[in-house]
């Protein structure tokens, strides 16, 4: 399905629909968090557990996105050096004198 709204008519509503879902629950998580932190009459290890358990969510968002970056950064670094691998390589088979290597 590479263009889903030509063949759903009403991809706009469940894309609207599906995104307010998303943002209330984001803002709904958040409220949680704030009101298990900020009242000490209600803090219990399970609700310290569940905060912790929000934040190491996020953290594990956070890694993941930079290694992704990492990833991308060493395949260019990959792509660079065949390149050059294979630019000294038919150089050589051209018995060219080249100062690449």
């Amino acid at each position: 399905m590479l263009h889903p709204w030509l063949l759903n008519p009403h991809f706009d509503e469940i894309l609207v629909i599906h995104s307010l879902a998303l943002l209330l629950g984001l803002l709904g998580n958040a409220t949680v968090i704030v009101v298990m932190v900020g009242d000490r009459k209600t803090r219990s290890n399970t609700n310290m557990f569940l905060v912790s358990g929000y934040f190491l969510l996020a953290k594990s968002w956070r890694v993941a996105v930079i290694s992704a970056k990492k990833h991308k950064r060493q395949r260019r670094k990959r792509q660079f050096v065949t390149a050059k691998r294979e630019k000294v390589a038919n150089a050589k088979v051209l018995n060219r004198n080249t100062n690449l290597t």
